[in-house]
């Protein structure tokens, strides 16, 4: 595995009981985005990698967009975030899952209690001739979601 690495608001989507419906937003490198319970601010974007974790690591079928960002709970219980859950969208407007063997251990089915935050490495696996345009960040599988664009 590898190691790790204004103001937009989302509220939760249908996924998430209790909570108010999503409103669609979008942000940039930089820019804290919301999403449900989790805060998003993506730190950086680093394509061109074949091989990540050294020898038992993993090797791109293209390349690796690495993507470094800091997950915060903004809610009052604890959240999981799992970078399965994220997904990328290329130049072609091709949707990219992300590949969690690739990902830092930190954003692999990480509980955050409420305040607190990780940082760590999100890995997409692209072709090598495309690079990424956005980002698409959920707080679960059945959020809404909120775009950052890259």
């Amino acid at each position: 595995m590898l190691g790790a690495m204004g103001l937009v608001s989302v509220l939760s989507g249908p996924g998430d009981k209790g909570s108010p419906s999503t409103t669609a937003a979008s942000g940039n490198i930089g820019d804290p985005v919301r999403d449900g319970k989790l805060e998003f601010t993506v730190n950086s974007v680093d394509c061109g990698r074949k091989h990540v974790g050294g020898t038992y690591g993993e090797t791109a079928q293209g390349q690796f967009c690495l993507v470094a960002l800091t997950v915060q709970n903004i809610g009052t219980e604890s959240q999981t975030f799992n970078a399965g859950d994220q997904i990328a969208y290329d130049m072609a407007g091709n949707q990219i899952t992300a590949d969690s063997m690739a990902s830092s251990e930190s954003t692999f089915l990480e509980d955050i209690n409420p305040g607190n935050q990780v940082t760590g490495v999100v890995a997409f696996d692209i072709p090598v001739a495309q690079t990424l345009s956005s980002l698409e960040l959920h707080d679960s599988m059945f959020s809404e979601g909120v775009t950052v664009n890259l």
